[in-house]
C-alpha cells in the first residue's frame, strides 16, 4: 500500500504539475546547474551565507526553515516584493529572474528554493544526516517536486481566486524580459478560463490528497521521523491554510501541520502572519485597479 500511495504522488507530480517524469532529477548535486558566480564586488566579498527573502512567501519559509533546522548562521535580507524591490538593478544582480528566495555564498548567488536546499545540503555536512532518509533518490524527488510544483498549484490558486498580485501592463513586460515563465503565468492566469480554474482545483485537490495518504501510513513524509521532505512540502501546505483553502477533507495533514507549528525551528522562522480578510480586502482593491485600467484602454 505504501508503495502505491508513493507512486500515485510521484505520477501525479510529474505529469500534472511538470510535464516531465520527476525520477529524471536524480539525487546527484551539480555545482554548475544551480549557482553562478557574482560579478558585483560587494556581494563577491560578502562573508558566509546570506539569504534574500520575503516574509510572506511560502518558498521562502522553505529555506528559513532549513537553515534554523540545521543551526546554519545566515544573514536575512528583505525583498518586498508588494515595493517591487525585486525589479532593482541591485536585486537583478543576485536573481536574474527576479524571484525570491535567492542565497549568496562565497561569491556565488543560488537560486529556487530546492536548489537552494541541494546546495546547502552538499555545502554544510555537518549533522545533515539526522534530516535524511534511507531512500535520499526518493528523498531529494520529492524536494524538488515540493519547489517546482509551485506555479501550477500554490501560486495559480491564488490567482483562480484573486488573492495573488495582479499583474499589471508594466509588471507583464519587465517579467517578457527577466522572466519568461512567470511572463506566460500571468498571461493565462490574470484572465483564467474555466477550464484552467478546474484543471487548478483539480491538480491542487489530488497534491494535497496524496499528501493526506502518505501521512496515513507515517507521521511524517515517506518516514518515522521529520525529514527534508517535510521541511520542503510542508512550507505549500501552511500557506494555504493560511490562504483559507479547505483542509476538513485531510486531518492527517492538519495533524501533521499541528506537529511541525510545535519545533522551534518553525517558530523562528515562520511566515509573517496577516488575516486572510485583509489579504482578501487588499488584493481585492488590486485586482479592481487592474480592471479599471483594462476598460480604460477597450
Amino acid at each position: 500500500m505504501k508503495k502505491i500511495t508513493i507512486n500515485i504522488i510521484m505520477i501525479f507530480l510529474a505529469s500534472s504539475v511538470f510535464g516531465q517524469d520527476i525520477t529524471d532529477i536524480g539525487n546527484t548535486y551539480s555545482d554548475n546547474q544551480i549557482k553562478f558566480k557574482l560579478t558585483d564586488s560587494t556581494l563577491i566579498n560578502q562573508k558566509g551565507v546570506h539569504l534574500y527573502d520575503e516574509s510572506f512567501s511560502n518558498n521562502c519559509l522553505r529555506v528559513r526553515l532549513y537553515l534554523e533546522e540545521r543551526n546554519i548562521p545566515y544573514t536575512k535580507h528583505a525583498v518586498k516584493l508588494i515595493k517591487k524591490e525585486n525589479y532593482t538593478d541591485w536585486y537583478l544582480k543576485i536573481n536574474p529572474k527576479a524571484l525570491v528566495p535567492a542565497m549568496t555564498h562565497n561569491g556565488y548567488s543560488v537560486t529556487e528554493s530546492n536548489q537552494i536546499m541541494r546546495y546547502l545540503d552538499a555545502t554544510f555536512e555537518q549533522g545533515y544526516k539526522n534530516l535524511h532518509i534511507t531512500d535520499t533518490t526518493r528523498m531529494w524527488q520529492w524536494v524538488d517536486a515540493a519547489g517546482k510544483g509551485h506555479f501550477e498549484t500554490i501560486k495559480a490558486y491564488l490567482y483562480i481566486n484573486r488573492i495573488g498580485r495582479p499583474c499589471f501592463p508594466d509588471d507583464l513586460e519587465f517579467y517578457k524580459q527577466h522572466n519568461p515563465q512567470l511572463y506566460e503565468f500571468h498571461k493565462k492566469y490574470t484572465h483564467p478560463t474555466p477550464e484552467l480554474v478546474a484543471l487548478t482545483e483539480s491538480r491542487l485537490s489530488s497534491m494535497v490528497q496524496s499528501l493526506e495518504d502518505e501521512l496515513k501510513l507515517n507521521p511524517y513524509l515517506l518516514s518515522e521521523h521529520f525529514s527534508l521532505v517535510d521541511i520542503a512540502w510542508f512550507p505549500n501546505i501552511d500557506f494555504l491554510m493560511i490562504m483559507n483553502y479547505d483542509f476538513s477533507p485531510y486531518p492527517n495533514v492538519k495533524k501533521w501541520v499541528k506537529e511541525i507549528r510545535k519545533r522551534e525551528s518553525y517558530k523562528k522562522s515562520k511566515m509573517a502572519s496577516y488575516p486572510y480578510w485583509l489579504v482578501k480586502y487588499i488584493m481585492r482593491k488590486r485586482w479592481k485597479k487592474l480592471e479599471k485600467s483594462e476598460n480604460r484602454q477597450v
